[in-house]
């Protein structure tokens, strides 16, 4: 009797709410399920499995190393387009949060009509597997080639101005839509910080680049362990930033987030994206590389 009662009890009621199982029991929307599911009836089948937990989208590797146009991609299902908010994105994580990880799969997603700058200032790791035509630099380059990497960014700069100025234009996105200029370009800088304190010529350029950057069409993506070394000039104007999870409380409060992270599951970190006080989860794989070269 106490069976077709819980019998009856589910057909007469709505089947909703998520399913768990504990203590060798079933339970939909905190109610327990008759013992038997031979007895379960077609809905409350159906309902068990509307109720299990939903499994995050599979991409294939092919979907995520697609060129984006005028962007990357820094998640399964977010892309940060160049012409968003300044142009820039600031990620912060720890040591070990995946930043690496991050700028793989932004750079597998690049559209090769963009121009490509990286200052790699933890060891060259990136730089080694990244395919693509780059100017490159490294902690351990001499300081002399650090400056002439720096003198360049600053000369692309100022030619892009004077592209401007003869267009009769006041930015890249106007002189596009008039069909001149060249393609954009991207700097990467991995580990801002080490960059910052092994150069005041990096200083000077990284900043007047966050500054003026977006209307030459040059965009920013910078890493950093922490806040903690980079210049309010710089922060200021890197108006969009990534945290990566596990990234301190008090600097995602300074980053402009109130919420902790979520704790990611595994192949993938959380992470939140905050543009002009707007908060956004997402997630992004691990181990997004490029194909190695095969030497002919």
């Amino acid at each position: 009797m106490a069976v077709m009662a819980s019998v009856q009890f589910f057909r007469g009621r709505a089947l909703e709410g998520d399913f768990e199982f504990r203590s060798g029991r079933g339970y939909l929307g905190g109610k327990a399920l008759p013992r038997w599911q031979i007895l379960w009836s077609r809905k409350l089948n159906q309902a068990v499995l509307d109720g299990l937990p939903k499994s995050p989208p599979v991409h294939a590797r092919n979907d995520l190393t697609i060129a984006i146009p005028s962007g990357y991609r820094i998640g399964f299902e977010s892309i940060f387009s160049l012409g968003q908010g300044a142009g820039h994105l600031l990620v912060i994580g720890p040591t070990g949060a995946g930043k690496s990880e991050l700028l793989h799969l932004a750079l597998a997603s690049l559209d090769g009509s963009v121009d490509l700058l990286i200052a790699d200032f933890k060891g060259g790791a990136l730089i080694t597997e990244n395919l693509r035509d780059a100017r490159v630099v490294t902690d351990l380059d001499s300081d002399s080639s650090q400056v002439t990497f720096w003198n360049d960014l600053a000369e692309t700069m100022k030619l892009r101005q004077q592209v401007l100025l003869a267009a009769g234009v006041a930015s890249w996105e106007q002189l596009e839509r008039i069909g001149g200029g060249q393609g954009r370009a991207l700097v990467v800088v991995d580990e801002a910080v080490s960059a910052l304190r092994n150069s005041t010529r990096a200083s000077e350029v990284l900043c007047a680049l966050a500054a003026k950057g977006r209307s030459l069409g040059v965009h920013l993506l910078i890493t950093s362990q922490s806040l903690i070394g980079i210049p309010r000039e710089l922060l200021v104007n890197m108006r969009s930033r990534l945290a990566i999870e596990g990234t301190d409380q008090v600097e995602l409060l300074q980053l402009g987030c109130k919420e902790s992270i979520s704790r990611s599951q595994a192949n993938e970190r959380a992470a939140v994206l905050i543009n002009d006080g707007s908060v956004q989860k997402l997630a992004f794989p691990l181990g997004i590389r490029q194909a190695p070269q095969i030497a002919p």
